[in-house]
């Protein structure tokens, strides 16, 4: 009887403590520099009323991650820059006929749903500040392509999406320039979008 009281105890503290996620606003900050030399950013989250947060803080290859509390600061996990890797030679292996899993959505429809899935996401959060310039390439002009082509595509559909800009590179391999940003937005409020993913993920033709 004890040890039920103490799971219903602690199933109540649960509960309590996802409404306290998924009901405030969650504030949200993002800022990225990349360049082909250096890569820093800056993740800020603030959660349960800005009484919880994280911070996670990128000096490429060098990552850190803070929690707060309250005020308190935490470091919870901190990566260094890592020894280089010596490669041993790969044993020959015999040939072998890949294996072809057949897709259960072409490319149009992951476009279409992407589509419909930034127009209702972009409905949800209060975004205050948002910008992107950007330079990719996939190291296949094919594939770079097929990226800008999708890009076009949903960049038609929320208006806050105008202030990205980016910019193909066709011959090298690389993501370069910056992102930044701030704003605000209630998980509760995505879990329609959840359930719209799950449905598209597990549909079948």
């Amino acid at each position: 009887m004890i040890f039920l009281k103490i799971l219903l105890i602690l199933l109540v503290i649960l509960i309590l403590l996802l409404l306290l996620i998924l009901i405030p606003k969650i504030w949200l900050t993002l800022i990225l520099r990349l360049t082909s030399d250096t890569k820093t950013g800056l993740l800020n989250i603030q959660l349960a009323g800005k009484v919880l947060g994280g911070q996670v803080t990128i000096e490429w290859p060098k990552i850190s991650a803070r929690v707060s509390i309250c005020g308190l600061n935490l470091t919870v996990w901190q990566r260094g820059a890592e020894p280089p890797i010596v490669k041993k030679p790969a044993k020959p292996k015999s040939a072998e006929k890949p294996k072809v899993r057949p897709a259960k959505h072409s490319t149009a429809e992951w476009i279409g749903f992407g589509k419909i899935l930034l127009e209702r996401f972009f409905k949800i959060p209060k975004i205050e500040r948002f910008h992107a310039n950007l330079v990719v390439g996939l190291g296949n002009p094919a594939a770079t392509g097929l990226l800008m082509g999708a890009y076009y595509t949903l960049r038609q559909i929320p208006a806050v999406f105008q202030s990205v800009q980016i910019a193909p590179d066709f011959i090298n391999k690389k993501i370069t320039g910056e992102i930044e940003f701030c704003g605000s937005i209630r998980l509760i409020k995505t879990i329609p979008l959840l359930i719209l993913t799950l449905r598209f993920l597990w549909h079948k033709k």
